[in-house]
C-alpha cells in the first residue's frame, strides 16, 4: 500500500480501500442495498435537511435489524462519521461470519 501511494497511483489505492471498506454480505435482508444507499449518499453535511432525515431513519431501520448482531447505532446522539463506521463495521462482521460458515 506504502509503495502505491509513493508512486501516486491513485486508482490502485482507490480499489485495494474501496475492497477493504465495503465489504458486504451475499446473505442480507431485503431493503439493505436500499437503506445502505440513503445512508452513505445522506449522512454527510451539506445535504438538505429531507434527505438528511431520510437517512438516518434508514440508518435506524438497519441498526435495529441487520446491524443490531454486532453493533449498536443510536442515530441521535452518533455523527454520520460513527454511523457510517459501526454501518461497515456490521457488514465486514457480518461478511467474515459468513465467509467462516461456507
Amino acid at each position: 500500500m506504502c509503495d502505491l501511494v509513493e508512486s501516486l497511483n491513485e486508482a490502485k489505492v482507490s480499489e485495494i480501500l474501496y475492497d477493504i471498506l465495503d465489504k458486504r454480505p451475499k446473505n442480507m435482508h431485503q431493503m439493505a442495498g436500499y437503506q445502505l444507499e440513503k445512508i452513505f449518499n445522506y449522512l454527510h453535511e451539506g445535504e438538505g435537511p429531507n434527505n438528511i432525515d431520510w437517512g438516518l431513519k434508514n440508518a435506524n431501520n438497519f441498526s435495529k435489524g441487520f446491524a443490531k448482531n454486532w453493533v449498536n447505532i443510536d442515530v441521535n446522539q452518533m455523527s454520520f462519521e460513527e454511523i457510517k463506521l459501526l454501518v461497515r463495521t456490521a457488514c465486514f462482521l457480518e461478511k467474515e461470519k459468513q465467509k467462516e460458515e461456507s
